[in-house]
């Protein structure tokens, strides 16, 4: 009789849209603080970026109370680094982030046929001395008892 009717449900509009959040920032050296290009950057476990040749990484991210970034280097040459921004529940916009980046240490390596004894005497090549001194303490002296039958026996 008065024809058709269609019906609309609006469930959300342009203009209550949550874009989230952005997170922008810069990967440096901690010592020196230059920009550090070819980082791995993860955001909130989700994905992998790189720093650009300045150091710049750019990604959005949906609406978080805790952010997470963490930078790893591909190389090696530095050691992992992670930051933690807690927000409040209706923050929304961008999250500016400072990395700083500390070098990893050279690996240590051992010579199994040169002697790799750690000396902590004024003499490095009499190692008696640091050994009567050291035993010499009073609450060593079993041990020092020990040492003396046991060389006595050589």
């Amino acid at each position: 009789m008065f024809g058709n009717k269609e019906v609309s449900y609006v469930t959300g509009c342009a203009c209550c849209k949550d874009n989230g959040i952005t997170v922008v920032g810069t990967v440096k050296d901690f010592s020196t603080l230059a920009p550090l290009s070819g980082m791995s950057v993860s955001i909130d476990m989700n994905g992998t970026g790189v720093s650009d040749g300045t150091g710049l990484f750019k990604a959005s991210i949906p609406a978080a109370t805790q952010v997470v970034i963490q930078v790893t280097d591909p190389s090696g040459k530095y050691i992992a680094a992670v930051k933690v921004s807690d927000l409040p529940a209706t923050y929304r916009g961008t999250l500016y982030a400072e990395i700083k980046m500390i070098k990893a240490a050279a690996p240590v390596t051992v010579n199994p046929s040169v002697d790799n004894a750690l000396s902590i005497s004024a003499d490095p090549q009499n190692l008696d001395q640091v050994l009567l001194s050291f035993l010499s303490q009073p609450t060593l002296s079993p041990i020092w008892q020990e040492i003396s039958t046991a060389s006595q026996y050589k």
